[in-house]
């Protein structure tokens, strides 16, 4: 009988050491609790140690979440804001997210943009291109290295990209990635060539294939239609860094001269994308 007795105290006692709940702070770790009232600011609790004490108080901002006796739980914003519970569940689901991301989609782009480009570019049609692009994350999903070659369907124009992309938030259905983005282009330009006073001093315009190089900032929002697919549209605006004839089949005494001032770029893109 006494050995029955101390089992059902053991198994209490068991029992009440895991019916508590887990408050996760900022600071001071996971303290074990009784959550008594959850205020705007402030959260009222007794420590689970000594249930009968006295009340306790932690600041909302200090806290990340609280994981109830019965399973429930409770999320706080950085700034101590409790967040809804459909939230919550969407963070659930869209968290630890397979790394590797491969997409393709639709951009348009412009090297010359009306009233703003050099007037010797006479073709300011922007390029519509079609890109496939690979990213990883690393750092927890809070950084996404990518690669992405692109060809143009409308004009010539042909290259690849590269970007770092900073994801500030790296839960959710929907995040946002910041970054730089390093641009190579192989396309047709036009440009103004001359001739020395001493062997004519003529002129002429002639559209000539050329390297172009650019960077830009890149503005990323991804939304994740399921834990494997996604849509991603990207925002870049920024500028040539240097630009490059090919070898022209001109007299050598025929020269040009490119512009001193770096140009604008900026493009758009569109695409959908798969996790693995």
């Amino acid at each position: 009988m006494k050995k029955i007795i101390t089992v059902l105290v053991l198994c209490l006692a068991s029992y009440g050491l895991q019916a508590q709940d887990l408050i996760y702070t900022k600071r001071e770790g996971v303290l074990k609790a009784k959550v008594i009232e959850i205020t705007h600011a402030l959260i009222r609790f007794k420590k689970a140690e000594n249930i009968d004490g006295p009340n306790y108080t932690i600041a909302n901002r200090y806290v990340d979440s609280i994981r109830y006796e019965n399973g429930s739980k409770e999320l706080f914003s950085f700034r101590g804001k409790r967040l809804p519970e459909k939230y919550i569940k969407e963070l659930e689901q869209f968290n630890a997210l397979p790394n590797n991301l491969v997409s393709t989609g639709f951009e348009l782009s412009a090297h010359t943009i009306p009233f703003i480009s050099p007037s010797d570019r006479q073709d300011q049609t922007p390029f519509a291109a079609w890109y496939v692009a690979y990213e990883r994350l690393i750092v927890q999903q809070r950084i996404g290295i990518s690669m992405s070659p692109f060809a143009a369907s409308n004009r010539r124009y042909y290259g690849a990209s590269a970007a770092i992309q900073f994801y500030p938030k790296n839960k959710g259905r929907m995040r946002l990635g910041l970054g730089p983005v390093f641009n190579y282009s192989v396309q047709n330009r036009q440009f103004r060539y001359f001739q020395p006073v001493e062997y004519g001093g003529n002129r002429m315009r002639m559209e000539t294939k050329t390297h172009v190089t650019s960077l830009a900032v890149n503005l990323s929002i991804l939304g994740n239609l399921n834990r494997r697919i996604f849509i991603d549209s990207d925002l870049f605006l920024g500028a040539k860094l240097k630009e490059k004839p090919f070898k022209h089949h001109l007299p050598d005494q025929w020269q040009t001269s490119l512009s001193s001032h770096p140009g604008p770029m900026m493009g758009f893109r569109l695409g959908v994308g798969y996790r693995f």
